[in-house]
């Protein structure tokens, strides 16, 4: 399994979650400019975002931040280091004990934050296909409409497989119209992003930013608009 960890550094007691939210974007834009050896190989399984800034973010917020960065089609894992262990763990140079230590916090060192589909190569102007997301409780199907974010409740613990039918062929791993992905449940559940790859933001400050903050203001818990 291919694992990506971005940690941001970032400051507590900044001047507020927007604030933080465009510092932690940006520091996690300078860290994927440092690490485009990922860009060669395929999609991470999984994605640790690790960093004080976090704590206090909806989770679906989170992996918003980081797709937002991250541009490239396919389908990966998001959890959260949440108490911030994995640093230190990573500092012990004895290999069996720090083997030891997280077999002791494996169940409660990352907090789940849920799985992110991210196909390309979509049309705009129109619904796109479907997706279907087989869950042991039952079935949701959504119509897939391009330049948007779709989420389906999908709690920890929890896995279902996602069947996308799409009108025309697409980059999702390969290229095809008809894919079958296992995903896993979060604090965020699943995330379908249908936005441009990579992403396509208005020339004007202002405009771009008021796009960042429209896409983020509909997933944070409690927000306006």
């Amino acid at each position: 399994m291919r694992e990506l960890r971005i940690a941001p550094w970032s400051d507590a007691a900044g001047d507020g979650a927007a604030l933080r939210m465009a510092a932690a974007r940006a520091a996690l834009t300078r860290l994927a400019g440092a690490t485009s050896h990922f860009d060669d190989g395929p999609v991470p399984d999984l994605v640790v975002a690790a960093s004080g800034v976090w704590t206090s973010v909806p989770a679906p917020a989170v992996a918003l931040a980081h797709i937002d960065v991250l541009r490239r089609p396919g389908a990966s894992q998001y959890a959260l280091d949440h108490a911030r262990l994995l640093g230190p763990l990573g500092a012990i140079p004895d290999a069996g004990e720090r083997r030891a230590l997280l077999m002791d916090l494996v169940d409660d060192l990352l907090a789940p934050l849920g799985s992110v589909v991210t196909p390309a190569g979509l049309r705009a102007g129109r619904s796109v296909g479907t997706v279907a997301v087989h869950a042991r409780d039952g079935i949701s199907e959504l119509e897939l409409m391009p330049g948007g974010l779709e989420l389906v409740d999908l709690p920890p613990g929890s896995t279902a497989v996602a069947e996308f039918k799409f009108r025309e062929r697409v980059r999702l791993g390969g290229r095809g119209r008809h894919f079958a992905i296992d995903v896993a449940g979060g604090l965020g559940g699943l995330m379908v992003d249908l936005r441009d790859v990579p992403l396509r933001l208005p020339d004007r400050a202002d405009r771009r930013r008021d796009l960042l903050a429209a896409w983020q203001s509909s997933l944070w818990a409690g927000s306006e608009g």
